[in-house]
């Protein structure tokens, strides 16, 4: 009969220091596998359970040529939460409308649920499908297929503020489409888009340095208009942006004009001016 024999180890040199290695290897496991319960936390199985501020989706159509990457509050902050699914709803809405062939006929808006953002997001891919669908069919074959993509992402978020960039491009046919580029803020406190800079001739003296020169002759040497987007806060500055074809030919592209506050802190608004405590 075999029988198990259990011997006291020698204690020689090499067995001491083989008893420090196993030691050391099991301590090591030993806080490897409780470090998800220290300090009271539990393990998170699921990471979809993890709670944040904001996410991301996206929505992707090979066939379509349809792309939307939006970023989406989960706040508790409710008031910021409606005001930025309301922006992005108003942002789907306008994109849509660059799809239709007719100046009158308003994109349908989404009556549901405000901050149901999954549904609002279907309901607004299915009508920018259906747009691009019937784009489609009033080119014909012989036009490249319509192509829409838009990204609303959250670019700036600090204590008081929070920033939205926008990009994208749209194509309905004919010789070019149509580019996105703009940004709104939001004020953390209200929930309100900030207003940040007063419109006056003095500031538009300033934004004019700052243009391309050929914009300058566009513009007939007159001063330009204040971009028909607001300002908006990004990486610390206040940034301007004229959207193609606004205030020069489409061949220049948008144009973004940035100041630090400081540098027009005469044409902040109070709550611009908040700008040089926050930051």
């Amino acid at each position: 009969m075999w029988k198990a024999v259990e011997t006291a180890p020698q204690h020689t040199k090499e067995n001491d220091m083989r008893q420090i290695k196993i030691t050391f290897v099991a301590l090591l496991l030993a806080i490897a596998t409780a470090l998800p319960t220290m300090a009271g936390n539990e393990p998170v199985k699921d990471p979809d359970t993890l709670t944040t501020e904001y996410r991301n989706t996206q929505y992707i159509d090979t066939i379509r040529n349809l792309n939307i990457n939006v970023d989406y509050p989960t706040v508790a902050n409710e008031k910021l939460k409606v005001s930025v699914l309301r922006y992005e709803a108003e942002t789907l809405a306008n994109t849509a409308q660059m799809l239709s062939f007719s100046y009158d006929a308003k994109a349908k808006a989404y009556d549901g649920d405000s901050i149901n953002f999954p549904a609002m997001l279907r309901f607004y891919t299915t009508l920018l499908t259906d747009r691009m669908n019937e784009a489609d069919k009033a080119n014909g074959t012989e036009t490249p297929p319509s192509d829409t993509d838009l990204k609303i992402l959250r670019s700036d978020d600090d204590i008081r503020y929070v920033t939205f960039s926008v990009s994208g491009y749209v194509y309905s046919g004919g010789a070019h489409g149509q580019s996105i580029n703009r940004g709104v803020t939001f004020d953390k406190t209200t929930g309100e888009r900030a207003v940040l800079v007063n419109d006056s001739e003095a500031l538009r003296k300033l934004i004019l340095t700052k243009l391309p020169e050929e914009v300058g002759a566009f513009l007939d040497d007159s001063l330009p208009p204040m971009p028909a987007n607001p300002a908006f806060l990004k990486d610390g500055q206040v940034m301007l942006v004229y959207e193609t074809g606004e205030i020069a030919s489409n061949a220049t592209g948008a144009i973004t004009v940035a100041f630090w506050p400081y540098e027009i802190e005469d044409y902040l608004t109070a709550e611009g001016k908040r700008l040089t405590e926050v930051r």
